[in-house]
């Protein structure tokens, strides 16, 4: 299982199946969810699963994870695909 934990107060941990990979630095979390990146070390391909659209745990963990914000995360992702 890999785990990160960001900060103990903000209560962040992003966990996955066993791929054989124990951590993920805060760093591959952002790229991961920034399209930057789209396998982990291991050479695994990485499926990002979200929370809804304007929850707030989506949008703490945007917040602590890649630094933008719900708007931000948008323009971002629909110029990936463009």
């Amino acid at each position: 299982v890999a785990v990160l934990s960001f900060n103990a107060s903000a209560g962040m941990v992003v966990i996955g199946n066993n791929a054989g990979v124990d951590s993920l630095s805060k760093s591959d979390v952002k790229k991961l969810f920034m399209g930057k990146k789209s396998k982990l070390s291991n050479g695994t391909k990485a499926q990002i699963i979200e929370l809804a659209d304007g929850s707030e745990g989506r949008l703490a963990f945007h917040e602590v994870a890649t630094g933008r914000s719900e708007s931000q995360l948008q323009s971002a992702w629909s110029r990936l695909v463009f």
